[in-house]
C-alpha cells in the first residue's frame, strides 16, 4: 500500500502482502497511523513500513511484528513511533516512548486471526491521548467528537483487562481505561465469537470442538494455547461465563 499527501489509518490490519520496497506500506508523505496491526508481510526493504523521500509517518498503538527483513526501513525521513509493539526494534532511532519488543500472542496469525491472547503486554498499553474522533460515526450514535470507540471488528474500544498491569496513557475521565495496542482491542476472555459476551454461543462453539487434539484455535475453544479442546478450555470458560465487557 503506497500512503501519500495526509493520510489517515486506523484500525487496519495489513498483513500478508509482498511488495519490492513496503510489503505492508511504503510511505512518500507524513502518514498517520493509529491502532494498526502490520504482519506477514515480505519486501526487499521495509517488511512492514517502508519510508521514502522526506517522509515522516507517525505510528501510534500499532504492532509491527512478523515481517521480512524489518519492520520498518528508513531510507529518508523520521518516522514517529510511539506506544508500539516493534519486533527488533530497540536499537533503532525511531523507537520512541511506550514501545516494547514483545511477542504480541496474536490468537492464530497463520488463519488470519491477530486478535490478542491473554497476557499479551499489548493489551492496555497504547496511548488514549492519540485515538482520533469518531468522524464516521462508527457506532451510530450521533457523537462524532468521542474518540473512536470500535476496534476492526466493530468491538469496543477502551476496554480494561484487570489481569494486566496498565502501561500506556489514560485520558480521564472521560477515558480512564486504555486502549490496548494493534487493530483489535482484547476484550473479555473466553469470547469466542466476538460480541463482547461470555454466553451459550461461546460454550457451544468451544463444545464443538471438544476432543480435538491438534490446530486448534482460540476461536475454537483452545483457550489455553495448547492446541487441543479439553476439559482444561471448558474450565477457563466456565470460570469467566456471563461476563461481559459492556
Amino acid at each position: 500500500m503506497r500512503c501519500g499527501g495526509d493520510t489517515l489509518l486506523i484500525n487496519c490490519a495489513i498483513v500478508g502482502n509482498h511488495a519490492e520496497d513496503g510489503g505492508g506500506i511504503i510511505c512518500d508523505s507524513d502518514t498517520l497511523l493509529v491502532n494498526c496491526t502490520i504482519g506477514e508481510n515480505t519486501a526487499d526493504y521495509g517488511g512492514g513500513v517502508c519510508c521514502s523521500g522526506s517522509s515522516s509517518p507517525t505510528l501510534t498503538n500499532c504492532i509491527l511484528w512478523g515481517d521480512t527483513p524489518q519492520e520498518i526501513y528508513v531510507d529518508s525521513g523520521s518516522p514517529v513511533v510511539t506506544y508500539c509493539d516493534v519486533q527488533g526494534g530497540t536499537d533503532e532511532p525511531w523507537f520512541g516512548v511506550g514501545c516494547i519488543d514483545a511477542d504480541p500472542l496474536f490468537a492464530d496469525p497463520n488463519s488470519g486471526h491477530y486478535v490478542l491472547l491473554a497476557g499479551s503486554l499489548c493489551i492496555d498499553a497504547g496511548d488514549n491521548t492519540a485515538v482520533p474522533a469518531d468522524v464516521a460515526d462508527l457506532d451510530g450514535d450521533g457523537d462524532t467528537e468521542e474518540r473512536t470507540p470500535l476496534d476492526l471488528e466493530g468491538i469496543r474500544r477502551f476496554v480494561n483487562d484487570p489481569n494486566i498491569d496498565d502501561t500506556g496513557v489514560a485520558d480521564p475521565p472521560d477515558y480512564p481505561d486504555i486502549v490496548d495496542m494493534g487493530a483489535y482491542e482484547f476484550g473479555v476472555f473466553g469470547d469466542l465469537d466476538g460480541d463482547c459476551d461470555v454466553d451459550l454461543a461461546d460454550l457451544a462453539q468451544l463444545l464443538g470442538s471438544y476432543g480435538e487434539t491438534a490446530g486448534m484455535t482460540y476461536y475454537d475453544g483452545d483457550l489455553d494455547g495448547d492446541g487441543g479442546v479439553d476439559l482444561a478450555d471448558l474450565a477457563e470458560l466456565l470460570g469467566v461465563y456471563g461476563t461481559t465487557c459492556e
